[in-house]
């Protein structure tokens, strides 16, 4: 579920402008709240959101090409006219991606937000709270919570899959390759 944090109002007859952050095109989210007309205006992307999304898909990461499609459906909700979408600024730099964890990564974003005087749309809550301290108007989406599969439950660091059938109790493959062994998890057959 989705809770905007901070309200948002632009001047009256003005097109609003939105810069949108990695974290919330992860959790797809901005092309959801186009089409129902939550967001309307200017749709903006850094290229080094779209640098961190190639970085994660080129190392097999689902997130890199849940954003990178999020970019296509913004990109076609764009042709569709309800938007105007655009991709600015440079690649980053090496020392920008070196220093990502310390956030230079979401500065060159705020960055952004802050020279076009723009809403700032967001689901990392340190990013919001920054942009916020530094004045730049936010929209803060809280990020989907995670579930936990069931099956998750039965998994630990030594765990190397885990063996289920109906009717028998559960059993976990531990150890390492050339060096494992078999553990019932529970003495619970396993039910539909």
């Amino acid at each position: 579920m989705m809770s905007v944090e901070v309200p948002v109002a632009g001047v009256e007859g003005e097109e609003e402008v939105y810069v949108v952050d990695t974290s919330v095109i992860i959790e797809g989210v901005v092309s959801k709240m186009v089409k129902e007309g939550k967001i309307r205006g200017r749709v903006i992307v850094h290229k080094v959101t779209i640098s961190e999304l190639e970085n994660q898909a080129n190392q097999g990461k689902v997130i890199g090409f849940l954003g990178l499609k999020e970019i296509s459906r913004l990109r076609e909700l764009a042709s569709e006219g309800l938007i105007k979408f655009e991709i600015v600024g440079e690649r980053p730099k090496p020392h920008d991606i070196k220093y990502a964890h310390a956030g230079a990564i979401d500065a060159i974003i705020r960055d952004l937000a802050w020279e076009l005087n723009a809403i700032l749309v967001v689901s990392d809550r340190v990013q919001a709270e920054v942009a916020k301290a530094l004045g730049i108007r936010v929209l803060y989406i809280k990020p989907k919570p995670k579930t936990k599969l069931k099956i998750e439950e039965y998994f630990d660091d030594k765990t190397m899959s885990v063996h289920l059938k109906e009717g028998t109790p559960p059993v976990a493959k531990k150890g390492k390759p050339g060096e494992w062994y078999f553990v019932e998890l529970s003495s619970k057959p396993i039910t539909r």
